[in-house]
Order: structure tokens, then sequence, then C-alpha cells
């Protein structure tokens, strides 16, 4: 076998374990790399299939965006906490941007409808030391819920 032959079967795995993760969801380029890394493929077969994926547009990085916003939000997860799943996979600010503007989720009434969830209708019979301390629990697990503090107060 020759090496041209070698490196087009090497190259035909690389794309078929490519389809394979880009079957299940939507990846960055950053992610899908680091995955077919691991599984020990060469760079330059990697970056090939990279090309050939964009090409095609089995691999696009809006599309991914637009996906994990879309997950995240249905998990209950502000914009902060995605903003920093999305730029911990190396996508550029400039199309998270563009993803969140055209997002039409409503974040408030997401973080009041978590809220809500976790901690049902909030007790104002407390008195007013104990309502300040539960209040700032609530808000302090909506922040690591990734919600802005404005979206945290229009939970209350």
């Amino acid at each position: 076998m020759s090496d041209t032959e070698t490196l087009g079967k090497s190259l035909k795995e690389v794309k078929k374990q490519a389809m394979s993760y880009l079957a299940r969801r939507e990846h960055s380029e950053f992610e899908l790399c680091h995955k077919l890394e691991k599984k020990g493929y060469e760079f330059a077969l990697i970056e090939q299939c990279i090309a050939f994926l964009y090409e095609a547009d089995y691999l696009n990085e809006g599309r991914y965006v637009e996906a994990m916003i879309r997950h995240h939000y249905g998990r209950g997860q502000g914009p902060k906490k995605i903003t920093y799943a999305l730029r911990q996979n190396q996508v550029a600010s400039t199309l998270i941007q563009q993803a969140f503007n055209a997002f039409d989720g409503d974040w408030y009434e997401l973080a009041a409808q978590v809220r809500e969830r976790k901690f049902g209708d909030l007790d104002t019979n407390l008195d007013k030391n104990a309502l300040f301390k539960e209040k700032s629990r609530q808000m302090r697990f909506l922040a690591s819920r990734g919600f802005d503090s404005s979206h945290i107060e229009a939970a209350f």
C-alpha cells in the first residue's frame, strides 16, 4: 500500500469519526479537534477533515452556538454561564454576542421560573433578618446559575 492510500484511508477514518460525533450533536471546531486528537489522529489529518466539514456545512459554529444557548436555556441556566461554556470551547465573542441578540428567550422570566421551581413562594411572614437571609440565599443560587443581577432582581 502506498503512502497516499494510507493517508486517504486515515482521512476517511477521521471523517467517519468526526461525522459520528456531529451526528449526535453540534460541536465547536475546538471541541471536535480535541476529541479527534484524543482518538490519536494526526493533526494534519484533523485539519483536512475540519476544512472538509466546513465546506460541506457539517460543521458550523453559528449553529453550535444557537444549539448550546437553546440547550442551556432549557436547563434553566443564565447567559453568563452559557457564555462561559462557549468561551471554554473557544467560540468567537462576536459570534456569541450575535447569537444572544438573535435569541428570543426571556431571561427575566426564566430566572423567575428557576427560582420558583427550586424554592417555591418566598415566605413574607419571616422576620426581617430571616427574610433577608433567605432572599440572599436564593440570589446566590440564581447567580451560580449564571443570571445577571437585573435578572435576579426581577425574579423577586
